[in-house]
């Protein structure tokens, strides 16, 4: 399964991802009325809305583990010197090929280490290098909205230490 790209507005567009984002924390088929899927993932919890009519047919929804080395490598040189507090990936698939929602999926990624003004950054696969998305950060909480599958990580900046 390859995560495609399609970030809300401001996208990277590929099926491919970074190595070290394929192995599958949970998988979950939602149907045309839509549904959630949850998994743990970077010591806190990811949980994905797939709104009613996001897609004609139904969707594998998966969370994939991230790798922090990875995502270290592939930072451009402005973002090289802030902290990875978070990784994963989200898929969404359709009959075993990567797809585009209709409607914008809402991904909530929900951790203690998380605090207003950290970084959201998605893999864009023509640079190969993460770049900035928008994103609603708060103290614990990111929500992001996609259109298709995303690598996501979550930056601290300036490498504060907070432990992964």
């Amino acid at each position: 399964m390859a995560a495609g790209s399609g970030y809300a507005g401001t996208a990277p567009s590929s099926g491919t991802r970074p190595t070290g984002f394929s192995s599958i924390v949970t998988a979950k088929s939602i149907g045309a009325k839509g549904g959630d899927v949850q998994g743990k993932v970077s010591g806190g919890t990811v949980s994905v809305s797939v709104p009613k009519g996001a897609s004609k047919a139904a969707l594998q929804v998966a969370i994939t583990k991230g790798s922090s080395s990875t995502v270290e490598k592939d930072l451009p040189p402005a973002l090289k010197h802030d902290a990875v507090l978070a990784d994963f990936g989200l898929e969404l698939m359709s009959h075993s090929s990567a797809v585009t929602a209709s409607k914008p999926v809402t991904v909530t990624f929900k951790n203690k280490r998380i605090a207003k003004g950290d970084i959201v950054v998605a893999y864009n696969p023509k640079t190969g290098k993460f770049v900035k998305v928008k994103a609603i950060v708060k103290n614990g909480v990111v929500v992001v909205r996609l259109k298709a599958g995303e690598t996501i990580a979550v930056l601290a900046p300036h490498k504060k230490s907070r432990k992964r």
